[in-house]
Formats: C-alpha cells, structure tokens, sequence
C-alpha cells in the first residue's frame, strides 16, 4: 500500500529515522514550510519527492534544491491530486 508522507518541519535525526523505517519503496514524500530546509535526503532516494513552487523560491540552496533532478515541483491542485492517488496518506511535525 503506497503512502504520501506530507512533511512539515525540518527533520531532526529522530524524525528523519523514524520516516525513514516507516517507508515502503513505492511510498513517495512531500515537503512544506520548514521540511524544505531539510538537508542530506540521500536515504529517501529513489522515492518520488514533491515541493509545493510556492515553496520552491524559499528553498535556494537547499538540499532539494540542488537535487532537483529528483524533486518534483506541484502546484496545489497537484498536491490534492497526489492524496487521492497514493492509497493513504501520513503527515510529520
């Protein structure tokens, strides 16, 4: 069962851990406010990544940032249309 993890605040190690041990390989993660300043997201790969371009001009040299080849940058529609594609839904902060 695929899963979106909705994250909203920049990961501490304990977060980033516990996210991590709950992913399945199909499961893909979105990054909002202060998620988007979450650095050496190495471990999520090859998951799909998601950032909101509201959120895409306050994420200048973030991680996302320079690994933007892995993010996919949605609009809001996009994110409503992620949650009803993804099985269920989990969100972290």
């Amino acid at each position: 069962m695929a899963t979106l993890h909705i994250v909203s605040r920049c990961l501490s190690p304990e977060l980033y851990s516990q996210i991590k041990h709950s992913l399945s390989p199909d499961d893909g993660l979105v990054f909002l406010a202060e998620a988007i300043y979450s650095s050496d997201l190495d471990d999520f790969l090859p998951r799909r990544l998601y950032r909101l371009v509201s959120e895409k001009t306050f994420s200048a040299h973030t991680w996302l940032d320079k690994h933007s080849h892995y993010v996919e940058d949605i609009n809001y529609a996009q994110f409503v249309q992620l949650g009803v594609d993804y099985e269920r839904s989990l969100s972290w902060h």
